[in-house]
């Protein structure tokens, strides 16, 4: 359900920028948020009364609501890689979480990705925060930018665990520099709002 919430989301944003890039003669923008561990009855669009997600229902509100969906996966590895490639996690080899280490990742030398049809059709693409399809852990290769993302920003290069959310963060290769127990969602957030 996890990333049915999420594919939901980015259906509504490009329904939504699609309209609006008509009357423009625009290409739409598009803008695609995964939230791990998300379930569909935890919005306030969606009858939840406890938790308070204001700006998410207003989304919802404004735009188109999905109250069906698939999920690939329950899990975030498999789930990005669906989403990614368009194919089912088992078909990619990715069907639970990538431990540390694994020998099990999003190569890009065999799957095409969806930012990279985006980016053949002329669109600047970006990878934000986590990535989770892991690197080849001995060379480091096969992160967002091996797959044609433009801009990758605080994303992890081999895994995060434990210990890794705060400064100095030695997983994370674009940022090299910090403050010393700074929070690692916080600088995303501020890296990526530049």
């Amino acid at each position: 359900m996890k990333s049915c919430i999420s594919f939901c989301f980015f259906l509504f944003i490009c329904c939504h920028q699609c309209v609006r890039a008509q009357d423009n003669n625009q290409k739409p923008s598009i803008i695609f948020i995964m939230a791990d561990d998300l379930g569909w009855g935890e919005l306030g669009c969606y009858g939840n009364t406890f938790n308070e997600t204001p700006n998410l229902d207003k989304l919802a509100k404004e735009g188109l609501k999905f109250t069906q969906a698939y999920a690939s996966a329950a899990i975030c590895s498999p789930t990005r890689v669906s989403f990614i490639t368009g194919q089912y996690p088992a078909r990619v080899r990715i069907t639970d979480f990538l431990p540390a280490k694994t020998d099990r990742w999003l190569d890009p030398a065999k799957y095409f990705t969806i930012n990279e049809a985006l980016s053949a059709g002329g669109y600047h693409t970006g990878m934000f925060g986590k990535w989770h399809l892991d690197t080849d852990y001995e060379t480091n290769k096969g992160g967002p930018k091996a797959h044609g993302f433009d801009e990758v920003i605080g994303t992890e290069t081999k895994y995060i665990a434990d210990g890794d959310y705060f400064y100095p963060y030695d997983k994370i290769g674009s940022f090299t520099e910090g403050k010393d127990n700074e929070y690692l969602t916080d600088r995303q957030c501020s890296e990526v709002q530049g």
